[in-house]
């Protein structure tokens, strides 16, 4: 008997405990948001069970049960073809779980969107019996799906549409979004989208661009620290600039998703600004610098100049009776005639020269790398030379004459204002004199550089009048006197100062420009002598001429020359020695030594000129091929008298015998000085008074005929030198 209460008791505990979990499910049910249903697999489908929550649809679950498990009169009228079809389905063989979202109109008439989870259920011998499913209210889901479908439509169109590049880059540095205008921008296939910002792509947009090394960089840069942002400008080759905007994309947590761009072309702005910019330093009716931009130069200027840089020149340019034009033929002529005087000043200058309007009939040059006062003298010849020519203006020819004031850089000077008034001054004082000259600051400079432009223009007109003359001075082998070259110096045979030696002319032609056409007469004049040396059976093996700074700068046209000439007279490039000065060597830079490169592939032979005034590299001794070392006269004079000199002329020595190199020792002028020479060197050659001083053309053909030149020894000599002398 205990045992059978005690059964039925348990039994009634369990069945508790049974109900009350039921009851706990019911109201967990009844509180969620899923509706449970059950449908009998009779035709029409009735609902056998809904849970009671299901009167969150507006129905009580009594009017659920026994109709149909979709009710097409419930359904909106566009799902409700969906929703026959998917019954159909539901019904066939073997179908499995499906779900199916679709409108529930309400019992107010309105609609809610429903999805729908159905489970067939089948006997164990497969015969379908039922259908088991849940009923979700999706409806905020669905209104926030169509909300978020709308903004990402909406800016999905909108950047697609955008006139700015779009770009966005994940983690792994694939492309995640881009737009059209992107690829149009940066003109390259749409399909690189598919490639990496580390592959193809990179490359592709670096390519386009002027600095592809600092995109590549910010990129890298970029990819590594997530926390910067960038907004900068990029240069491409062909002259657009974009402007870069570039954030961290990140989730709600934080995490670093990526990183997305935007590339705005501001090519059209930055012109529109640097076109306001150069109006605003433009005279708008000249084209030219105005006056603030042309102190702001001068100002850049002067600061170069104390840090070390060359200096220069202000031309302060005034017209000579302008204001006679603008009364006869009016302002419109006189603008034109503006016009015009800006554009000869223009051609007139390098490119390095800045040139000015400063209002009126005023001009102002900047002239920039002054080697010398008289290269500003010469400058403002030109222009007033260039400014005479005659002018025509809407059929009117119109000749003016310009005054200039020229003022100088000097270290005392503080600002830009005052130099211009330093020439403006000058400019008054040149005005004073009657116009139509130039003047310095200063009377001294003026003086000075009228004499050298002076001596200049005279020495142009010497070589058409046949006042110059070229001297020689054999080189011999000290050893055996046998004469190995000749040097070509020039000398000036003046009506009125008689003749004149190299070193009162030569600077003069250098600082004005007449060293040029005097090189290509001594080039042209030694190459024909040494013609008829040749022709005569006397020639010497090479003819040197000296080569300026000046003519280095002709670049390629001093090549040409120099191969026309050596062609007209019929001779070999290694006839023709260049003796270049060692402190022309040692300041040449880029083109300059290119050409000097260029006459040594010619054939031409190249030889230091006065080596050890300078400092000259093995490397361009060894670049250029020199053939010879020419010792500077000034360690030949004080060898015998200076251990200091004398170690430097062996140290030489050793230098060009370590190098294959000749060694010439000029100005030699004592026995002592040969025998120190032959001493160190039993292959040394030299040039000086002990053989022969410079001497015309008809007088060193006489010595060429004897082949030796040897010196009259006063005292004990080494043997081989006593014996060629014998």
């Amino acid at each position: 008997m205990l045992q059978v209460v005690a059964g039925i008791i348990g039994a009634a505990i369990a069945r508790a405990q049974y109900i009350a979990e039921l009851a706990d499910a019911k109201r967990i049910v009844e509180n969620s948001a899923t509706v449970l249903f059950r449908a009998s697999a009779l035709p029409g489908l009735p609902i056998t069970y809904i849970s009671e929550n299901a009167s969150r649809w507006s129905f009580t679950p009594a009017q659920f049960t026994a109709s149909p498990l979709f009710n097409l009169d419930t359904i909106h009228p566009e799902d409700a073809p969906q929703v026959a079809e998917w019954m159909k389905e539901l019904l066939a063989d073997h179908n499995p779980p499906s779900w199916l979202t679709f409108r529930i109109r309400l019992a107010d008439g309105g609609y809610r969107w429903s999805e729908n989870h159905i489970t067939p259920i089948r006997d164990e011998k497969g015969v379908l019996t039922a259908f088991e499913g849940m009923l979700f209210d999706i409806t905020d889901r669905k209104n926030f799906e169509d909300k978020f479908n709308f903004v990402s439509t909406l800016f999905a169109t909108a950047i697609e549409n955008s006139p700015n590049g779009f770009l966005v880059v994940g983690t792994d540095a694939r492309v995640l979004a881009s737009n059209r205008r992107f690829f149009d921008m940066w003109k390259i296939p749409s399909g690189a989208v598919t490639t990496k910002m580390d592959g193809a792509l990179l490359e592709t947009m670096s390519a386009a661009l002027k600095h592809p090394a600092r995109f590549r960089a910010s990129v890298e840069h970029l990819d590594q620290q997530t926390e910067d942002r960038v907004q900068d400008e990029i240069e491409f080759l062909d002259g657009r600039i974009f402007e870069r905007h570039g954030a961290a994309l990140r989730d709600a947590n934080g995490g670093f998703l990526g990183r997305m761009y935007f590339f705005r072309d501001i090519t059209e702005r930055k012109q529109s600004d640097k076109e306001m910019v150069r109006l605003a330093r433009t005279d708008a009716l000249t084209g030219l610098a105005n006056r603030s931009a042309f102190l702001d130069r001068l100002t850049l200027a002067m600061a170069a100049s104390r840090r070390g840089d060359t200096p220069f020149a202000v031309h302060y340019v005034d017209l000579d009776n302008f204001k006679d034009v603008n009364d006869t033929l009016g302002h419109q002529i006189g603008d034109g005639l503006l016009k015009a005087v800006g554009l000869r000043l223009a051609r007139a200058v390098r490119v390095t020269d800045v040139i000015a309007r400063l209002g009126g009939d005023e001009f102002a040059l900047l002239q920039a790398d002054l080697s010398d006062p008289s290269t500003a003298g010469t400058l403002a010849a030109k222009l007033r030379k260039v400014l005479a020519e005659p002018f025509q203006i809407e059929g009117n020819v119109l000749h003016i004459t310009a005054t200039v004031g020229i003022a100088l850089y000097a270290p005392e000077l503080t600002n830009a204002a005052e130099i211009l008034a330093q020439a403006d001054r000058a400019l008054y004082r040149a005005k004073e004199e009657g116009g139509d000259r130039y003047r310095f600051h200063s009377e001294e400079l003026d003086t000075i550089v009228h004499e050298r432009i002076s001596m200049a223009e005279e020495l142009r007109g010497a070589i058409d009048r046949s006042e110059l003359e070229l001297y020689y001075q054999p080189q011999v082998a000290i050893a055996t006197g046998r004469i190995v070259g000749v040097e070509a110096l020039v000398r000036w045979n003046h009506p009125r100062r008689g003749q004149l030696m190299p070193g009162v002319f030569l600077p003069a032609a250098e600082r004005t420009g007449a060293i040029m056409p005097l090189g290509a007469w001594v080039l042209d004049s030694a190459c024909r002598q040494f013609r008829e040396w040749r022709d005569q059976g006397v020639a010497p093996p090479s003819v040197a001429v000296n080569l300026s700074a000046s003519q280095l700068k002709l670049g390629h046209d001093l090549e040409r020359d120099v191969a026309a000439i050596l062609a007209k007279w019929g001779l070999a490039p290694e006839d023709l020695e260049f003796d270049v000065p060692e402190s022309v060597l040692a300041a040449s830079v880029g083109p300059q030594l290119d050409v000097l490169k260029k006459l040594q592939e010619l054939g031409v032979r190249i030889a230091i000129d006065d080596f050890g005034a300078e400092y000259t590299s093995v490397g361009r001794i060894k670049l250029y091929h020199v053939k010879r070392l020419k010792i500077a006269p000034q360690f030949i004079a004080s060898m015998t008298s200076s251990l200091l000199d004398a170690g430097a002329v062996r140290m030489m020595i050793h230098l060009a015998n370590t190098l294959g190199i000749e060694i010439v020792a000029k100005s030699v002028e004592t026995a002592e000085q040969q025998d120190f020479l032959l001493e160190s060197a039993k292959d040394a050659e030299a040039q000086g008074f002990l053989y022969s001083e410079p001497l015309p053309a008809r007088q060193v053909t006489e010595i060429l005929r004897k082949r030796r030149i040897v010196p009259e020894l006063e005292h004990h000599h080494p043997a081989d030198v006593i014996e060629v002398a014998k």
